[in-house]
C-alpha cells in the first residue's frame, strides 16, 4: 500500500490579557504562523514558544511537531513529547494523535501501546481520520487494546468515511472475512457509534439551553481547542510570566502580580545560580527564555530535585547522592517509579512528581 501523510497541526487562536484595562495582544499560535510564512522563523518560534507557556492547545501541538523534526529548532523527542502532552490533556485533538504516535513509537518515552491506544481513541472520537485508522490496526491486532476484529471493522470504516483509502482497503478485507453474523454486529457497532455520537453532539448542557458547540455536553474539536481564558494581568505582562515560570520550577517569586519587586529578582537570582548562569536578576525576555527551557527539559528547583531524590530513596529506589542535580541515576530513579506506578516513563522532574512522591513516601 502506498504511504499515507498523516496530519500533525492545524488552526491558529489569538491570545490576549488585560493590561491597566487596555487590551494588549501577546504573542500568540496566529502571529507564529504570520512570522513563518515571511521567513522570520526566529520571530515564529519565540511567538509560538510564548503562546504554548500561555497555554494555547494548537500552540504547544505545533511546537511539539517542530521539535520532532528538528524543523528550525535542535531536533528533541523528550520536548516534543511534553508538548504533545501540555496539548493533547487540554483535549486537542491532534496533540493526542501525535502523543499516541509516541508511545506507539517509543519516541521521547517508553514505548506504551496501551497508552498510546488511549490517546488515538480520544483523537478518533474527536473526528481525526488518522487515529481512527491506527486504532483499527491496533484493534486487528489485539496491540495495546484486546484483539476486536468488529471494533476494528468499525474504526476502519469512520476513517473511510474520511477519505482514508488504506482504512478503506482494510475494512473490506476484514469485511470478506466476516460470517453472516460478525458482519451484522460490524454493522451494528458502527450504528450503535454514530448514535452515540449524535447524542453527545445534540444534548444541551442544561434544560432548555440553546444546543451549539459552547452548550454542548461533548464539546466540539473548535471548542476543545481553544485555550482557557487569557489571566488578567495588572502589572507588565512579561514579569507576570516570568513569576509563573519560576512558581513552575518550584522557586518562590512571592504574588503573582506582575511587580517586579525584590522577591521576585531573589527567585530568579537562585534560579540562575543553580543553573550556573551569570546572577542578573534581571526580569527580560532571556531570563524568561531561560525558565522556559529548564521547564521543557525538566529541570526544576535544586530544592524540588533534593526532595524527590529523598523521597525516592525512601522508596527503595537508588538515586546516589542527594545533591540536588537531575544526575543518570536520578532520571533512573524516576523512571523505575514511574514504571512501577503505570505512569508514562519520560524521567522528568516536575512539581507534580514531587506531590506524588509526597503522598507515596511521607
Amino acid at each position: 500500500m502506498r504511504p499515507v501523510l498523516r496530519r500533525v497541526a492545524t488552526g491558529a487562536v489569538a491570545v490576549s490579557v488585560s493590561l491597566l484595562g487596555i487590551q494588549e495582544a501577546l504573542a500568540s499560535y496566529e502571529s507564529a504562523l504570520e512570522a513563518f510564512e515571511r521567513k522570520e522563523n526566529r520571530t515564529g518560534i519565540e511567538a509560538l514558544r510564548s503562546a504554548a507557556h500561555d497555554g494555547d492547545a494548537r500552540a504547544q501541538n505545533f511546537l511539539g511537531t517542530l521539535f520532532e523534526a528538528g524543523r528550525f529548532v535542535a531536533r528533541d523527542f523528550g520536548r516534543a513529547v511534553f508538548w504533545y502532552r501540555k496539548s493533547a490533556e487540554q483535549g486537542n485533538a491532534d496533540g493526542q494523535l501525535n502523543l499516541g504516535r509516541m508511545y506507539r513509537g517509543g519516541l521521547g518515552l517508553e514505548r506504551d501501546e496501551r497508552r498510546a491506544a488511549y490517546w488515538y481513541r480520544a483523537a478518533a472520537v474527536q473526528g481525526i481520520a488518522a487515529a481512527r485508522f491506527f486504532l483499527g490496526l491496533m484493534y486487528e491486532a489485539g496491540r495495546g487494546v484486546e484483539r476486536d476484529p468488529v471494533n476494528a471493522w468499525m474504526w476502519f470504516s469512520l476513517a473511510a468515511e474520511e477519505g482514508d483509502e488504506d482504512a478503506r482497503f482494510r475494512r473490506n478485507r476484514l469485511g470478506e472475512r466476516f460470517n453472516d453474523e460478525e458482519l451484522a454486529r460490524a454493522h451494528g457497532a458502527l450504528r450503535g457509534y454514530r448514535e452515540a455520537a449524535a447524542v453527545r453532539e445534540a444534548e444541551p448542557s442544561s434544560p432548555g439551553a440553546k444546543t451549539s458547540a459552547a452548550t454542548a455536553s461533548q464539546p466540539t474539536r473548535e471548542a476543545r481547542d481553544a485555550p482557557p481564558p487569557a489571566p488578567v494581568v495588572r502589572g507588565n505582562p512579561l514579569v507576570f510570566r516570568i513569576q509563573g515560570a519560576l512558581s513552575d520550577l518550584g522557586y518562590s517569586p512571592g504574588a503573582h502580580d506582575g511587580a517586579a519587586g525584590a522577591r521576585t529578582r531573589q527567585a530568579l537570582r537562585k534560579f540562575e545560580a543553580e543553573h550556573g548562569f551569570r546572577r542578573r536578576g534581571r526580569l527580560d525576555e532571556r531570563s524568561l527564555q531561560r525558565l522556559r527551557d529548564a521547564l521543557e527539559a525538566g529541570r526544576p528547583a535544586a530544592a524540588v530535585v533534593r526532595e524527590i531524590q529523598t523521597r525516592l530513596r525512601r522508596l527503595g529506589h537508588s538515586v546516589g547522592a542527594i545533591d540536588g542535580r537531575p544526575g543518570p541515576r536520578t532520571a533512573a530513579a524516576v523512571e523505575a517509579f514511574q514504571r512501577s506506578r503505570g505512569l508514562p516513563v519520560d524521567g522528568r522532574m516536575s512539581l507534580d512528581l514531587r506531590n506524588l512522591l509526597r503522598r507515596e513516601a511521607p
